[in-house]
């Protein structure tokens, strides 16, 4: 084990970013969206991530449409209770380029996004 000798304003330093990390939330990785179909031709998107944080309330599914060549601002679609790692939509429209992502959230704050997958449903 080493020892460690904070002297001074070193010490404060130290402080405030042990309780940044304690205070932040890791973002989910490995995120995929994968465009599916059911049998009698009802589209939706299928998604799956891996959880990092350990102490999420829950995590917000963020999707955005590309109009007018322009992505849309980012929706919160739904709100997942802790520890989930997949979700489906199943509003989808075709000829509609969607990008999605997921972020861990607790109280007021929120964590990174994960990776944005970008799906589309052609007639």
């Amino acid at each position: 084990m080493k020892k460690l000798t904070i002297i001074g304003l070193a010490a404060f330093l130290c402080l405030t970013s042990v309780a940044e990390g304690v205070n932040s939330l890791n973002a989910p990785t490995n995120f995929q969206a994968v465009r599916s179909s059911d049998f009698i031709g009802h589209d939706f998107t299928v998604m799956s991530w891996t959880d990092n944080s350990s102490r999420e309330e829950g995590y917000n599914v963020l999707r955005a449409e590309l109009s007018n060549g322009f992505w849309g601002d980012w929706q919160v679609i739904s709100q997942l209770p802790a520890n989930s790692q997949s979700f489906t939509d199943y509003a989808v429209s075709h000829g509609v380029f969607y990008r999605y992502a997921v972020q861990a959230f607790r109280k007021n704050k929120v964590s990174g996004l994960s990776e944005v997958v970008v799906v589309v449903f052609l007639p």
